[in-house]
C-alpha cells in the first residue's frame, strides 16, 4: 500500500514539473546588439556546455566580414573587421585573435570549440564579442544575450 502511494506521489510531481521543462526548452535564444535583435530565421544559436554558439553569418551584425573555408583542416572560419582578424578551426578550442592596428596576436583557448552543425559553422559568442569590445550580459528570464558597445 505504501508503495502505491509513493508511486502516485512520484508521478504527480513529474506531471507538475514536466510542463516547466518543456517550456524552458521551447523558449528560443535571443541576441541583441545595442538593443536591436538579431534575426535567426535560418540558423538558430545553441547552448553547448553552458556557452552560446552563433552561426557564422550572425557575426556580420558585429561588423565582421565572415569567410568559411570548409576544405582547410576540418573547416576554418575567419572573421575580419577594420582592426581585428579572428581565425577559428572547427572542433579546435584555440582561437587566434589579431589586432591589425596594434600588431598584437593572441591565442585563446575556449571552453567550447567552434562546431560544425548540419553544415553550419557555429562559433562561441562571448570570446569573439569581447574581442571586438562588446560588454556581454545574459538575461536568464528571457534567454537573451545582451551585447552593448563599450
Amino acid at each position: 500500500m505504501k508503495k502505491r502511494g509513493f508511486v502516485a506521489a512520484f508521478l504527480a510531481v513529474i506531471l507538475v514539473l514536466a510542463p516547466l521543462s518543456v517550456y524552458a526548452e521551447q523558449t528560443p535564444l535571443a541576441v541583441t546588439v545595442d538593443g536591436v535583435g538579431i534575426d535567426f530565421s535560418a540558423n538558430k544559436p545553441i547552448i553547448t556546455e553552458g556557452r552560446i554558439l552563433l552561426p557564422l553569418g550572425a557575426f556580420t551584425r558585429l561588423s565582421f566580414i565572415t569567410q568559411w573555408h570548409p576544405n582547410v583542416y576540418m573547416g576554418m572560419a575567419m572573421l575580419r573587421s577594420r582592426e581585428l582578424q579572428i581565425i577559428t578551426i572547427v572542433d579546435n578550442p584555440g582561437i587566434v585573435i589579431s589586432n591589425n592596428t596594434a600588431g598584437i596576436n593572441r591565442f585563446v583557448i575556449t571552453d567550447v570549440p567552434p562546431l560544425l552543425i548540419d553544415g553550419v559553422p557555429m562559433l562561441p559568442l562571448r570570446i569573439i564579442a569581447e574581442a571586438v569590445g562588446f560588454d556581454v550580459n545574459w538575461d536568464c528570464d528571457t534567454r537573451t544575450v545582451i551585447l552593448t558597445t563599450n
